[in-house]
């Protein structure tokens, strides 16, 4: 019985220890950080100044922007290079639907037709935008072509229920095997 007191009274504690450290850092989060000083310090990695610097400063800002990244400093680097490889990898718009990976849940969920089905419809808008893309002309500026992929696996688990998916998806729909 002491031993259960003994028990209760330190996950007790424990639970007060938690509620008062959330109480802290929750006050602190609300504290507002305040405004920048009017001298600030100059940072050491402004020195000597790079030419870069002026670039962009002008007495008048656009009345509205998409995106706005105050600094240059790390942080808003980071960002900034996220924001233009991220527009990059939306361009080259690769198309991958999932066939081999879903097409398990999808038989078990809606039964065999109609997942094929669901795979053939899925494949068909490769076909479709290839098309589209030759019939408006984009195909003269740019590509719309049909590649290989393959996946890559760093978990043997994974790369096992990988391998015995896309078995089972080429059993069942052998139309699907490369030649």
């Amino acid at each position: 019985m002491v031993a259960l007191f003994s028990v209760l009274r330190v996950a007790i504690d424990a639970v007060r220890e938690v509620i008062s450290s959330y109480r802290r850092v929750s006050k602190w989060i609300k504290q507002s950080p305040g405004l920048p000083v009017r001298n600030p310090t100059t940072p050491f990695w402004s020195i000597p100044a790079s030419p870069i610097q002026k670039e962009g400063s002008s007495a008048s800002l656009p009345a509205c922007a998409d995106v706005v990244i105050i600094g240059s400093g790390i942080t808003g680097t980071s960002f900034a290079e996220m924001r233009v490889l991220g527009l990059q990898r939306v361009m080259k718009g690769d198309i991958t639907p999932p066939l081999y990976h879903d097409y398990l849940d999808l038989k078990k969920k809606h039964g065999a037709e109609a997942a094929k089905q669901i795979i053939q419809f899925r494949l068909s808008h490769l076909d479709e935008l290839i098309s589209v893309a030759e019939e408006e002309g984009l195909t003269e500026e740019s590509q719309c072509r049909k590649v290989d992929t393959y996946g890559v696996f760093f978990d043997k688990g994974v790369f096992e229920g990988a391998k015995e998916k896309l078995g089972r998806y080429l059993e069942e729909l052998p139309s699907e095997k490369g030649g």
